[in-house]
């Protein structure tokens, strides 16, 4: 497939973020390095609050969302509008209808794609520094800026 850098880390580098949050995430931190069940204590909870969540059985999901934007875009090293562009577009689809969505929110462990994104987005304190978003004191990403 011919990527550019920016796109790679957006996309591929996501992905894979993505999907090693889910080793610290509320479910993952349960299980020890051979898959076996082994209950350990945690400050994954902590973690997670610090993450929006459009329902409680998305939050793991959103979570590994914005970990692995995180860790994509930290890995990549520059400050990027189109890091984010090439992010978002992976989660494009055709406007669902309210019954679509209803019927995505019920069937899925994942927020809907435009959640997604604007959780990631407003969530990750990279975003906000690169569009010169305000922060305030009580903003969940300048609060949480140090968890990663």
């Amino acid at each position: 497939v011919n990527q550019t850098r920016v796109q790679a880390f957006a996309r591929l580098g996501t992905i894979i973020g993505h999907e090693l949050a889910h080793s610290i995430d509320g479910i993952g931190v349960n299980f020890d390095e051979y898959g076996n069940y082994n209950p350990m204590q945690t400050t994954s909870d902590d973690v997670r609050t610090c993450i929006r969540a459009s329902g409680y059985r998305t939050r793991n999901e959103d979570f590994a969302d914005v970990v692995g934007v995180h860790v994509a875009y930290t890995s990549f090293g520059e400050d990027s509008p189109e890091f984010f562009t090439d992010f978002a577009q992976m989660f494009c689809t055709q406007p669902m209808t309210p019954l679509q969505e209803q019927e995505f929110v019920r069937r899925s462990a994942h927020s809907t794609p435009a959640f997604r994104v604007n959780n990631v987005v407003e969530s990750v304190f990279a975003f906000k520094t690169l569009y010169n978003c305000p922060l305030d004191s009580d903003d969940d990403a300048y609060a949480c800026i140090n968890l990663f």
